[in-house]
């Protein structure tokens, strides 16, 4: 009869270690599932993230570029009117020296006449005591 008492028990203590395992294996299929369902939802959230700065980065990006090209027009802008002034001062400078080259001109060709003119009276008036003699 004791025989049967600890073959009984130890059926029981099987049992119980099958019920615990069998337990045990399905708890941990199941935190398997959720790690792994985690796992995709983080994954899936890294790329939702990665998603929305690379948007960010592409926007700021693009701000920059805009911001970089009304930049360089602006540049362009002045550098062209800075331009424009110094054309303009050459030109002016430039009638201001045929302006001066032209009086320049009309002096040197007075004053060549008038010595033109000096030459020609003294040679014409040491061609006359010449002749008197």
């Amino acid at each position: 009869m004791l025989l049967f008492w600890f073959s009984l028990l130890f059926v029981i203590v099987i049992y119980i270690l099958f019920v615990q395992q069998t337990g045990s294996f399905a708890t941990m299929r199941r935190l398997t599932k959720e790690l792994q369902e985690q796992r995709k939802l983080a994954t899936d959230q890294e790329a939702s993230r990665l998603t929305d700065v690379k948007a960010d980065f592409e926007k700021k990006w693009q701000i920059w570029m805009e911001e970089q090209k009304q930049i360089l027009s602006q540049t362009e802008q002045r550098l062209s009117d800075r331009q424009n002034k110094i054309l303009e001062a050459f030109k002016g400078t430039e009638d201001q020296i045929a302006a001066a080259n032209k009086e320049l001109n009309a002096s040197i060709t007075g004053t060549l006449d008038t010595m033109d003119d000096k030459i020609t009276k003294i040679l014409i008036a040491n061609k006359n005591p010449d002749q008197q003699q």
